[in-house]
């Protein structure tokens, strides 16, 4: 027999669904925030708790979808204290006066956001130091040993890299032996190869073309 105390409270799991999501959303957003650019990610074969950019890109978005929702549901079963703070009447000294409620707080908090949002599009300090920070992290300089010779060098084949760095195919091919990278064709990306051998794109570039 179900009783009350020991019914299953929508409410109370409202809450904690709702406290798991905004800490999955911040912890996901903090480190895509400080995470190296796309294209350095996939070169030095980021990750972060063990997931990779494109994982971490997954668990955000999904995560800020139930954080909308349970912070929706729960808006709902608090609506009732939410407009006590907007009511029109409020009793102070024994008298009875029109007006909001919570109107000094209402415009406090609707104040702060809008400078906060208007303090992130003119780049204000300390907005700027956060931008800067970001670019600091973003730029994959401590991460990065080896620079790509192009732009998204990971997605090209031994083939173009070949071309483009002027190494012979020979060479690089006698490379990967030497090495013991598993390697089947030059038409193969570095990216391909690296999850083969599980290593990073840079690093096979480096026993390929540098060696």
């Amino acid at each position: 027999m179900i009783t009350k105390a020991n019914a299953f409270r929508f409410r109370a799991f409202t809450a904690f669904w709702l406290a798991f999501s905004f800490f999955l959303s911040v912890l996901s957003g903090l480190i895509l925030f400080l995470r190296p650019e796309g294209s350095l990610a996939a070169w030095t074969a980021w990750t972060a708790l063990g997931l990779n950019k494109k994982q971490w890109e997954g668990v955000h978005t999904v995560f800020v979808f139930v954080l909308l929702i349970s912070a929706s549901i729960h808006l709902l079963y608090n609506w009732r204290v939410l407009t006590a703070y907007c009511r029109l009447k409020k009793e102070q000294f024994g008298r009875v006066f029109k007006g909001m409620a919570a109107f000094r707080e209402l415009f406090a908090a609707a104040l702060l956001t809008v400078l906060v949002l208007i303090g992130t599009i003119g780049e204000w300090l300390p907005y700027q130091w956060l931008s800067g920070w970001r670019g600091a992290f973003k730029s994959g300089s401590a991460l990065v040993t080896l620079t790509p010779p192009v732009a998204d060098a990971d997605k090209l084949s031994l083939a173009v890299l070949c071309a483009l760095s002027g190494i012979s195919e020979q060479r690089v091919l006698r490379n990967a032996g030497a090495k013991g990278l598993q390697l089947n064709a030059l038409s193969e990306t570095l990216s391909d190869i690296a999850k083969k051998n599980r290593m990073s794109p840079e690093k096979v570039y480096g026993l390929l073309f540098l060696k």
